[in-house]
């Protein structure tokens, strides 16, 4: 039995590049670049890939690897630069400046996804009580015309050029 690669190891593959490959073709491709140690893996053992899936919550917790990983991931609200400060004051991790680059980059990207984000959910509420608020002030415009100068429902909308994708709906609401 092989045993697991350590954590300071990275396998590059040509995944990385969205392709999917037989796993007789990743091993071939697959380079070892150390991290911290040493150690060397046999070439054998590189299909030998586990996941680990971490849930983290926006919860302060003890276990510093936790609270590295919140760190570099979970905190939305945070510059590169303010995360390489924490990174060095509770951590004592000291970033080079192409690392530093690459959490402002990270970070850059995680705050244009999330304004991404916020931008279509806005676009959507904003649409949705739209039509919303249209068919409310539809159905009352109707029903004040139908009241008002004693018209039936079709004549109001006929009145009011209600489109005829909205009259069915005001129909129903209006139970008629």
């Amino acid at each position: 039995m092989t045993s697991a690669l350590p954590a300071s190891t990275v396998i590059s593959t040509a995944a990385k590049r969205k392709k999917i490959l037989p796993m007789s073709t990743l091993k071939e491709q697959m380079k070892e670049e150390h991290l911290l140690h040493r150690y060397k893996a046999n070439q054998k053992s590189y299909d030998l890939l586990n996941v680990v899936m971490i849930y983290l919550s926006d919860e302060k917790v003890r276990n510093r690897l936790i609270g590295l990983l919140q760190l570099l991931f979970r905190k939305e609200n945070m510059s590169g630069d303010e995360r390489n400060e924490i990174l060095k004051e509770r951590y004592n991790i000291h970033l080079t400046e192409e690392q530093r680059e690459e959490l402002n980059t990270m970070c850059n990207l995680s705050e244009g996804i999330v304004d991404r984000v916020t931008e279509r959910v806005t676009k959507s509420v904003t649409a949705s009580v739209t039509k919303s608020v249209k068919r409310s002030d539809a159905i009352e415009s109707v029903r004040n015309v139908m009241v008002n100068l004693r018209l039936d429902i079709n004549q109001a909308m006929d009145a009011l050029n209600i489109p005829t994708e909205m009259r069915a709906d005001i129909c129903k609401a209006l139970g008629k």
